[in-house]
């Protein structure tokens, strides 16, 4: 039996056993060098007409020997800003549209960091259609799209260069979410009937379980993961003709995870919905062009 089957395997057990089951998986990962994963998302999960029009999830991927440069990044920024210890830092509150000094600052740092992937689920809510659960359920919504960024989590630690790395999985904190939930509901797709076959082929044995949710200010790459939701943001709420709208995140290009032919989507971008909506917009050729 491979390994990716017995985890599998431990993960179908009564929910009793559950915890249990993910202690084993953790010790028999606890050998391999380790990778920490932040994840913070934007726009909100509603669907009404006075909701954002999309919902996306960042997931960073640091390799420990880069997280001090990630904190080192993250402290800077707060120092230069003025921005009081135990307050986070935000693209929202601090990278305004008016401080475009900032954004090119943030972008440019955050470019830097070495060893860093990065990968967006981006859920464009008018393609959503009524069948889907997520249209009315907001928990619904928010479990998917971590679940889907989850999957590219592990999926990188287990193509890292070099070898296969574990994770830990840090996400900043959403109100009125039951996080225990979401945490639990990979587990409950691969309990699904039919799911077995996708459950074998990702490598959640990986994954140190269970994630764990925190306010932003805990984690310096939950802030992190903030601006590179911001960066995202400012690309999709742009005009399809406007190049400059995507400036930031075409300076951390190289980043976005990538299959072994160079391709984004599907990997450091997954789309749910139209993808002209993407392959319209001027910084998308752009963002593909790109070749390491």
């Amino acid at each position: 039996m491979r390994e990716s089957e017995e985890f599998i395997t431990l993960y179908r057990c009564r929910a009793g056993f559950w915890w249990s089951s993910t202690q084993i998986v953790n010790a028999r990962n606890h050998h391999l060098p380790a990778v920490e994963a932040y994840i913070d998302e934007t726009g909100d999960r509603g669907t009404s007409k006075k909701s954002s029009p999309y919902f996306a999830v960042t997931a960073v991927v640091i390799p420990d020997e880069s997280a001090l440069h990630l904190r080192t990044v993250v402290k800077g920024m707060r120092a230069e800003f003025g921005i009081p210890p135990g307050q986070a830092l935000h693209w929202n509150d601090h990278f305004r549209v008016r401080t475009p000094e900032r954004r090119e600052l943030a972008a440019r740092l955050l470019a830097g960091i070495p060893g860093t992937t990065l990968s967006y689920v981006i859920v464009r809510k008018e393609n959503i259609g009524r069948s889907w659960k997520m249209s009315d359920d907001g928990a619904i919504f928010y479990n998917y799209a971590i679940r889907l960024a989850l999957e590219r989590v592990v999926h990188t630690a287990a193509a890292w260069p070099g070898g296969p790395r574990r994770v830990v999985v840090r996400a900043g904190s959403v109100r009125h979410m039951d996080h225990t939930a979401t945490a639990d509901y990979p587990a409950r797709v691969t309990r699904g009937a039919g799911s077995r076959a996708h459950a074998v082929v990702t490598p959640w044995h990986l994954l140190h379980w269970p994630p764990r949710w925190f306010g932003a200010d805990r984690y310096d790459g939950i802030q992190a993961a903030d601006l590179y939701s911001g960066i995202l943001r400012c690309a999709l709420d742009g005009a399809d003709d406007d190049a400059a709208c995507g400036r930031y995140l075409l300076r951390c290009r190289h980043q976005l995870r990538r299959s072994g032919s160079g391709r984004i989507l599907g990997y450091g971008v997954k789309f749910i919905g139209d993808e002209g909506y993407l392959a319209r917009r001027r910084w998308w050729t752009d963002l593909n062009s790109w070749t390491p």
